[in-house]
């Protein structure tokens, strides 16, 4: 099996309009995509910036702004990504499907965000992988992959992202805060696509 696993999982996929990119003619290694100031809380996303950085190999890094600032001990956020086109070469029959879920959250034990990804499959005794996060401004956090993370020849990624700010004591009623915590998702509907400057090697 070519990677570690962690959870079995079933997922449907989204489908809907892309978000608009902020800018119609984006630089070739940064892309961004902006999303409405709709959601009550903290975490309401304000917008996603892919940059691609070839310094010391390619990397692939993305940015999530909100429109406030927040605590890290707040911090959650829920990623869905579809590779597109990929190449399944080495692994089970049947077992591979370039679907991955995962998570950038507060890490109680190390005292630090942290974030994986799993990929959606039926194999039972995976584990998890850890992406690289940090914070990167008052109302962002960031985090990285590297082409060796997709398969071969996928061509591009489809990806959403899903905040959920907790708050016991928010009075506002809103559709979407349920319970108490309240959720913004970037796209509203659908998923971002984002092109592979390079290719996974073998």
């Amino acid at each position: 099996m070519r990677r570690a696993l962690t959870i079995l999982m079933c997922c449907s996929l989204v489908t809907g309009p892309l978000a608009a990119p902020a800018s119609s003619r984006p630089t070739p290694s940064a892309t961004t995509f902006e999303d409405p100031d709709d959601t009550p809380g903290k975490l309401d996303l304000a917008s996603v910036k892919r940059t691609v950085k070839k310094s010391a190999g390619t990397l692939f890094v993305h940015e999530l702004t909100t429109y406030e600032g927040w605590d890290e001990e707040e911090f959650y956020v829920w990623i869905e990504l579809w590779e597109r086109e990929p190449q399944f070469e080495g692994c089970y029959e049947g077992r591979c499907t370039g679907l991955w879920e995962g998570a950038i959250y507060w890490d109680d034990e190390n005292q630090e965000l942290a974030g994986y990804m799993f990929e959606v499959t039926d194999c039972g005794d995976c584990e998890s992988q850890p992406i690289e996060v940090w914070r990167s401004g008052d109302k962002s956090v960031a985090f990285s992959l590297y082409p060796s993370f997709f398969y071969p020849d996928t061509r591009s990624y489809d990806i959403s992202f899903r905040t959920y700010w907790r708050d016991r004591f928010r009075l506002e009623a809103s559709p979407f805060c349920r319970v108490d915590h309240c959720v913004d998702r970037l796209p509203d509907h659908g998923t971002v696509s984002f092109p592979l400057r390079s290719g996974r090697s073998t």
